[in-house]
């Protein structure tokens, strides 16, 4: 992934490729988006573009992830460290998600794999595996060390890291991906995030 590139030649020739790639990709679409056109916009061989990505889904994908890591957005793949609060962490990982949902970028990224999909079904399988369900397996350890910390109390961690991401996704998902106009003001944003946090803790939080 984009953070496990080293410093140095290397991870600069990576990310003038990222840059390159995501240029054409908001211009032109995947589909329309060759590697052809990427090598020379990022004025590299071929040889050099299919080094550091083996295809142009695994391209696309790195592209998505550094434009979220770029932004400070996702679930951190990093547990936390006594003494976390479960509130605070939650609240923080609520917010990172849906800032995610509500950038221009990020959601335009995701508008093209869904109109690939049926013709691509490679780069949206690589794109939930690699995304969506990679981060809920990361929210699930979260979740696992807290309950360890004996601030939750539950049964089945994947439940309930997919049931708090569904909270905190709400119907923002489906209508930033319908209109790409549409950005919910800051007090939405925050009310919802508490909404939530209180829901997910009413029923998980250790008594």
């Amino acid at each position: 992934m984009s953070d496990e590139i080293p410093a140095g030649p290397c991870s600069a020739k990576v990310t003038q490729i990222r840059v390159a790639a995501c240029e054409l990709f908001l211009a032109n679409g995947f589909q329309r988006t060759s590697m052809d056109q990427v090598a020379a916009r990022a004025n590299v061989s071929k040889t050099t573009l299919y080094a550091h990505f083996v295809s142009k889904a695994a391209l696309f994908l790195s592209v998505l992830e550094e434009e979220k890591r770029r932004l400070g957005l996702g679930i951190p793949k990093e547990l936390p460290v006594a003494p976390a609060n479960v509130r605070d962490w939650l609240r923080d990982i609520a917010n990172a998600l849906l800032s995610a949902m509500t950038n221009r970028t990020v959601m335009s990224l995701f508008r093209q794999v869904i109109a690939e999909a049926g013709h691509t079904p490679d780069l949206g399988r690589t794109l939930w595996d690699e995304g969506p369900c990679a981060g809920r397996a990361r929210m699930a350890a979260i979740l696992s060390w807290f309950a360890e910390a004996g601030q939750l109390a539950f049964d089945d961690a994947d439940l309930a890291a997919g049931q708090f991401l569904a909270l905190v996704r709400g119907d923002f998902t489906m209508r930033c991906l319908m209109d790409s106009e549409w950005k919910p003001s800051r007090e939405i944003i925050e009310r919802h995030v508490e909404q939530s946090l209180d829901f997910f803790l009413g029923h998980y939080g250790a008594v």
